[in-house]
């Protein structure tokens, strides 16, 4: 098995693109998910891997137990390891909102409520009780209970 570990490594870093700037991206150039993450056949597990997954265990080592490798450039093809750093899937979905990728509140097309809906349920100027709040904007009591103690649209302040 240890004369495969090679073949497998240079294999693998065959299919990356490295430029002459190694602070850029390192781009997949193999198969990709459904996703558009880069997916490698790893012939020791007999399984498709992703490729910034086998890069980092190739450059930095194990991934944490727990723990997703990122990709802080927001690239889902890279494969730099200086691109990548593992977190949780709670630091993974910050990264999207931060960068955009993720639409969160009144622009989310799925969304029943608006800033104003929010600010309304928070401040209660009319002193209503949560289902008399929830019959008057028409969504749920439980909607305007995880409102009021913000477990959801956190982002809009009272």
């Amino acid at each position: 098995m240890a004369d495969t570990i090679p073949s497998i490594a240079a294999y693998f870093w065959s299919k990356v693109s490295i430029p002459e700037t190694q602070a850029d991206c390192w781009s997949w150039a193999g198969s990709v998910n459904e996703k558009g993450y880069g997916r490698f056949w790893d012939g020791r597990s007999s399984q498709w891997r992703m490729a910034h997954r086998v890069a980092y265990e190739f450059l930095k080592g194990d991934i944490p137990d727990g723990q997703m490798i990122r990709h802080l450039c927001h690239n889902r093809l890279c494969c730099n390891p200086a691109h990548l750093e593992p977190g949780t899937a709670k630091d993974n979905a910050q990264d999207a909102v931060e960068a955009g990728r993720f639409t969160r509140g009144s622009v989310n097309g799925n969304s029943k409520l608006t800033d104003e809906m929010v600010l309304y349920i928070r401040r209660n100027p009319d002193g209503l009780k949560g289902r008399a709040i929830a019959d008057k904007l028409g969504i749920s009591p439980a909607t305007v209970s995880e409102v009021k103690n913000g477990k959801v649209w956190r982002h809009v302040a009272a």
